[in-house]
């Protein structure tokens, strides 16, 4: 079974969201560098499926623009 998750880039800070509709602000895990959150989700067995804009590729003024990562973890 897999569980789904997605790091979410809020108000300056990276937000755990388990639930597609949640509120950032309603986020009980935080962290204002986005490496640190990835490496300490990573090392609890969290794969990024892949990187997403959060505001549509039109409005985007980059390629480079991130504002989220779409997580998944297998659960036995």
């Amino acid at each position: 079974m897999h569980r789904y998750a997605w790091l979410e880039h809020d108000d300056g800070m990276w937000h755990f969201l388990t639930s597609l509709f949640a509120d950032p602000g309603e986020s009980t895990r935080r962290w204002s560098d986005k490496q640190c959150a990835l490496d300490e989700l990573m090392s609890e067995g969290w794969t990024i499926v892949r990187p997403y804009p959060v505001k549509p590729l039109t409005e985007q003024q980059s390629g480079n623009y991130l504002d989220g990562y779409g997580l998944i973890r297998t659960v036995h």
